[in-house]
């Protein structure tokens, strides 16, 4: 038996640093997960980069060594290959779909 789940935080922008309060929020309430799986997305790589260049700025930063004391892999799957996420993006396509039929309607 396969179960499947996603879960959506909305953000009121696509910059990184929103990225970054809503993996907050995601791990107060769901906990702290083992792995991180993401595409490419340009707001991605960016807290990526900003959490690594924080941390040599900053040995004590709080997000990046949380992520490094729980042993949090953040693996990004290679650009221009959807069937690494195609589980979760049509999840995300269901989602979207039933909330434009919400709205829109």
């Amino acid at each position: 038996m396969t179960t499947r789940a996603i879960h959506l935080e909305v953000a009121p922008s696509r910059e990184t640093d929103d990225f970054i309060n809503v993996l907050r929020q995601f791990i107060a309430r769901r906990g702290t997960p083992k792995e991180i799986r993401t595409d490419c997305g340009t707001n991605f790589r960016g807290a990526d980069k900003e959490l690594k260049s924080a941390t040599k700025a900053w040995s004590e930063d709080r997000l990046e060594d949380q992520l490094s004391q729980r042993g949090i892999d953040w693996i990004f799957h290679p650009p221009n290959a959807p069937h690494f996420s195609g589980v979760w993006e049509r999840l995300i396509r269901e989602t979207k779909r039933a909330l434009k039929a919400i709205f829109v309607a």
